[in-house]
């Protein structure tokens, strides 16, 4: 059974136990089968639906055909639709199970009985629209459902599962303020049974929010990260990992679309959250390192520069080797030569390069890229040799990344060559980076006056 049955019916083995207590309280003697008969019947189709036998069950209830319940009792047909209705939901076939279920309230309603199982069906009427997605037809249940909760005797969980559910609609649908409403309502058996519960709504809902996020969806992105924000803060509070992984989803989203002073209120707001409460939270070390990224894309350096001693700080008591000190070195380095600040640059990219860890080898080719230009514009000819010739010697068994501005990096180092002399290097470092890259390269102005100088023009 999938994750979203178990949102939706968490308390369903616990309704399903009354059944068969009620059917032999109320069942009248039938015309095709006795009263035990249909009891035993019934009884068993409730074991295997227990046991997960879900198939086995609604073979048992087939023997019993049209005809012969035809002629059963209004009781019998009851439960008989009840729990073969709840059979075919728990099997997901959920169009079928609502014609038994519908049956069963029809049967119900037209006896005028008051069986503690008719909140029951109504409320699993109303799961099997939801999980169909029929949000309307859904609450429409979930509504008569908890009126007649009112007067008629039934397992009071129930009345947890249609606020839980109704709070889920109206949270989707960006109606926070019904939403915590029908939250409030819940009252929780336990503290694990709200924990299990909200696991799994939260999980199926992050699963859609991820699959906008690879699919570039980034208005739905946003729109179910939205609901889950509002939900995770009403039920858990601001300092949970809910809310927080909800806060940084939202700065993931603002920075893929490029609106960075958005993201920068939302990294900012995670930060004050973990020092108000004192937090050692990974969602906090990530903000700090996030905040430092999104201002270096806006090459706000001095503002990154000015909260990197806290950002280091924190993330050496995080000690994760995930969310390492020195990635924000790439971010102000970067951002260093492209503002043309090369000696913060240099600094920051060769201590990134230093103390690399293993999952930000991806930034290695950037840094060196940006490193090796700054080291040119500032003089530092030899240095640019020293670290780009045994790399170019050995691109062939290079990753990709590196393959891909490897003209470039011929560029750069042909340029040094150039500067100190070294002619015939040079030349060879210029057309290498020509081949690789004729469209732009070959048409620098620059590199073309230089190779007119040393006449080497191809």
């Amino acid at each position: 059974m999938g994750k979203e049955h178990k949102t939706r019916i968490w308390s369903l083995q616990i309704i399903l136990i009354g059944i068969i207590v009620m059917f032999i309280s109320y069942s009248a003697s039938t015309q095709a089968r006795s009263a035990d008969a249909y009891d035993q019947l019934i009884k068993q189709a409730q074991s295997m639906i227990d046991n997960g036998a879900y198939d086995n069950a609604v073979q048992l209830l087939d023997e019993i055909s049209s005809t012969e319940l035809s002629e059963a009792d209004d009781t019998t047909k009851v439960f008989y639709n009840t729990v073969y209705g709840k059979a075919l939901f728990l099997q997901q076939k959920n169009d079928s199970a609502i014609k038994y279920l519908t049956a069963a309230i029809d049967y119900h309603e037209a006896a005028k009985f008051k069986f503690p199982s008719y909140v029951d069906i109504l409320s699993i009427r109303a799961f099997a629209n939801d999980a169909m997605g029929n949000r309307e037809e859904a609450l429409r249940w979930y509504r008569k459902a908890l009126i007649k909760s009112k007067v008629i005797e039934h397992n009071l969980d129930l009345d947890n599962n249609c606020y839980l559910n109704i709070g889920n609609i109206f949270n989707e649908r960006g109606d926070y303020q019904s939403a915590r409403q029908y939250y409030d309502k819940i009252h929780w058996v336990d503290t694990l049974q709200k924990v299990e519960i909200h696991a799994d709504y939260w999980g199926r809902r992050t699963g859609e929010y991820l699959e906008y996020c690879r699919a570039g969806m980034w208005d739905k992105a946003k729109s179910t990260n939205d609901s889950l924000t509002n939900y995770s803060l009403t039920k858990y509070g601001e300092v949970h990992p809910y809310y927080l992984c909800c806060l940084q989803n939202d700065g993931v989203i603002q920075n893929s679309t490029k609106d960075y002073k958005k993201s920068e209120i939302v990294y900012n707001k995670l930060i004050l959250l973990g020092r108000e409460n004192n937090l050692i939270s990974d969602y906090v070390g990530d903000a700090y390192i996030r905040l430092i990224e999104t201002l270096c894309n806006q090459d706000k350096l001095n503002q990154a520069i000015e909260i990197f001693p806290q950002a280091i700080s924190y993330l050496k008591n995080l000690n994760n080797p995930n969310h390492s000190e020195v990635e924000p070195c790439l971010y102000i380095g970067m951002a260093g030569i492209r503002t043309e600040d090369y000696e913060v640059g240099i600094l920051a990219l060769e201590k990134f390069l230093d103390y690399m860890p293993e999952y930000m080898q991806w930034g290695a080719p950037y840094a060196i890229n940006n490193l090796t230009w700054a080291y040119l514009n500032t003089g530092r000819n030899q240095e640019v040799i020293d670290l780009l010739s045994p790399l170019l010697d050995n691109i062939d068994s290079m990753s990709d990344s590196f393959k891909n501005i490897s003209p470039y990096l011929y560029k750069t180092l042909g340029c040094s060559y150039y500067v100190i002399g070294q002619k015939d290097k040079a030349i060879s470092c210029f057309h290498h980076a020509i081949a690789l890259q004729p469209e732009q390269i070959g048409t620098d102005s620059l590199i073309q006056e230089i190779l007119t100088e040393l006449g080497a023009v191809q």
